[in-house]
């Protein structure tokens, strides 16, 4: 089965592109590449938390 019609391509890249192009976010792709912990890549301990914690008391600081 080709890659062309995948969840990723199809969903996570078109969402993706959106959220960059449009509202000028910094989009970061990091399934299978993600390192958990308070040092890891986007600082959450699990993958069941789905609020940045980092990022957002730094959005809220600005």
């Amino acid at each position: 089965m080709s890659n062309d019609y995948s969840e990723n391509t199809l969903i996570q890249e078109s969402a993706g592109k959106l959220l960059q192009d449009e509202l000028g976010w910094e989009v970061e792709y990091a399934y299978n590449s993600e390192q958990l912990g308070n040092h890891g890549t986007f600082g959450r301990e699990s993958y069941k938390e789905i609020l940045l914690v980092r990022y957002f008391r730094d959005a809220l600081k600005n």
